[in-house]
């Protein structure tokens, strides 16, 4: 493994032998963080991403023997499905992170049953308000090709730069097509962080990260609202 520190002193970017060997080191540094948390407040808080990437991160952080009992778990993004929909990510945290060790912990929920995401705001604001700040840790996934977001803060939004200056907890994105809505916790609450962490594999993600660290329009690479911001710190992990 190397190190590599990019231009920001407080972004710094993780290289990998494997896979395996990034979500390992990931899992340990987040059970860490929840453990100071723990320590210093009585309780610990993640927001974690979906997807493919984090699914041996989840497989692995909960076998970490930590008091899960005080950690509360909340997706930084979801989709308007039901928890037991194959594409919610309720869901995949459910199955893949609360199991083990870490079936106790606590998971604050994004959908509200019978409401879409703009009428369900309001609700969904509560629910994080009762979780305790700042995260203490927050994993940031990121797409390829035209679908190069974080969270569910899509480039492709009819509204991305309201989204991505919003001060709102929660943000919900507009397409002009039909796709599935989604609702999405805003830069301004992602952010509120002791750390905040990018997990991502492969060169074209690599690529499209180098390209997102040089400066542009947020728009054009979300992922910019963390890589340029001074508020917390981001590390990244990436393995080919």
């Amino acid at each position: 493994m190397a190190a590599t520190h990019k231009e920001h002193p407080i972004t710094h970017f993780l290289s990998f032998d494997s896979r395996d060997e990034a979500s390992a080191q990931l899992a340990a540094e987040i059970a860490t963080q929840l453990h100071t948390g723990i320590v210093q407040r009585g309780a610990a808080t993640l927001a974690v991403c979906s997807g493919t990437s984090p699914v041996a991160l989840f497989k692995k952080l909960r076998t970490i023997d930590l008091a899960w009992s005080r950690v509360t778990i909340v997706a930084t993004d979801e989709r308007l499905v039901a928890p037991t929909h194959e594409r919610s990510n309720e869901g995949m945290i459910r199955r893949l992170l609360l199991r083990e060790r870490a079936s106790v912990a606590s998971l604050v929920s994004l959908y509200v049953e019978g409401h879409t995401p703009t009428s369900s705001l309001s609700l969904v604001t509560y629910r994080l308000a009762a979780m305790a700040s700042p995260f203490d840790a927050v994993v940031l996934g990121m797409g390829l090709g035209l679908d190069e977001h974080t969270a569910s803060l899509l480039p492709d939004a009819t509204h991305i730069d309201a989204m991505l200056a919003s001060r709102a907890d929660c943000v919900v994105p507009e397409f002009s097509d039909d796709r599935t809505q989604r609702i999405s916790l805003g830069p301004a609450r992602l952010l509120v962080t002791r750390n905040v962490y990018l997990l991502l594999f492969g060169d074209d993600k690599r690529s499209v990260y180098d390209r997102a660290l040089e400066h542009g329009p947020l728009a054009e690479f979300p992922v910019r609202m963390a890589l340029h911001q001074t508020r917390a710190p981001v590390t990244s992990y990436w393995s080919r």
